[in-house]
């Protein structure tokens, strides 16, 4: 897949309002479309930022808030059960392997996922994986999968005080391509 692209389309719904996101991913960066935002993920930055288009310029998103609720958070978590024993079913046109996880029965807070994920030959040549990786710094818990998969579908309930949360991404398609369709100017906007 060298020196090529991809196109992924995903579903995300959560608390029963949906959402189309699509990213454009390369070897310089993810270019994220969602809920009428614009974000580029640089890997030599390791940041996040979003587009201005008006003004033509990207300003980073600072996430240390998001790092100290969840440095604060996981020890709360406690150890989580993996059941790896479902069947792989077909998402996107990828035979997805299933994991499903949850937290322990005593934890203040109750997670519950249900996980598939799929390799893709050359995902690893792409930011991709150091976008994973930025990503998951931000999450309650994070699967150590190898850097050419990805998630392409995942349910989580999460329940604290009695208030139930339900977030479910689901991946559409997957396209390669030979240029970078949607991003490419903004990468070049000036970092502010």
């Amino acid at each position: 897949m060298s020196g090529k692209n991809l196109v992924l389309k995903t579903s995300l719904s959560v608390n029963n309002q949906t959402f189309e996101q699509v990213q454009h991913v390369s070897k310089k960066a993810v270019v994220s479309l969602v809920m009428g935002k614009v974000l580029v993920y640089f890997p030599q930055h390791d940041s996040n930022f979003l587009v201005d288009i008006t003004n033509k310029k990207l300003i980073k998103i600072d996430i240390s808030n998001q790092l100290a609720q969840v440095s604060q958070t996981r020890p709360l978590l406690g150890a989580f059960s993996f059941d790896t024993t479902q069947q792989p079913k077909e998402i996107a046109g990828l035979t997805s392997k299933c994991i499903i996880v949850n937290s322990h029965a005593t934890s203040p807070i109750k997670i519950s996922a249900d996980i598939y994920y799929a390799a893709h030959a050359g995902l690893a040549e792409t930011a991709w994986p150091v976008f994973v990786a930025y990503e998951q710094r931000t999450r309650f818990f994070a699967l150590d999968l190898s850097p050419d998969n990805l998630i392409t579908y995942i349910h989580i309930e999460t329940v604290l005080s009695g208030t139930v949360q339900n977030q479910t991404v689901e991946l559409i398609s997957l396209e390669n391509t030979a240029t970078l369709q949607e991003g490419e100017e903004y990468m070049n906007y000036p970092l502010n």
